[in-house]
C-alpha cells in the first residue's frame, strides 16, 4: 500500500541513551541494529555516547550507497574495543564482541 502522506509528520525522538537512564539501566548484553542505511549515522553516535554493549549485531546496507562506508564504521567499533568474531557469506551482516 502506497503512503498518501504529503505532509511531514513530528515524532519524538529518544536516543538509546535516553532511554537506558530513564529505565536505570546501566549496559546492554547484545544491541542489533537493522536500520536501512541509517546506521551509518547511528552507531558512531552510539559509540560517542558511551554505552557499554557487550556484543554488537548489524546490518550494513552498502549497496544502497556508493563507496564503503561501512569501513569507517568498522574501524570506529575496533577503536573501541570490538572485535569481529562474524559475518554472514554475502558480507552485509556482522558481529563484533567487545573485548
Amino acid at each position: 500500500m502506497q503512503s498518501t502522506l504529503t505532509r511531514p509528520i513530528e515524532v519524538q525522538l529518544s536516543t538509546l541513551k535516553d532511554l537506558m537512564k530513564q529505565l536505570g539501566h546501566t549496559r546492554l548484553d547484545v544491541l542489533k541494529i537493522d536500520i536501512e542505511g541509517a546506521e551509518y549515522e547511528v552507531l558512531p553516535a552510539l559509540l560517542a555516547d558511551g554505552i557499554e554493549i557487550d556484543q554488537i549485531l548489524i546490518e550494513f546496507h552498502d549497496r544502497w550507497v556508493e563507496g564503503i562506508p561501512s569501513k569507517a564504521v568498522h574501524e570506529a567499533l575496533a577503536a573501541k574495543g570490538y572485535v569481529l568474531v562474524a559475518h554472514s557469506a554475502h558480507y552485509e551482516e556482522f558481529t563484533y564482541l567487545k573485548v
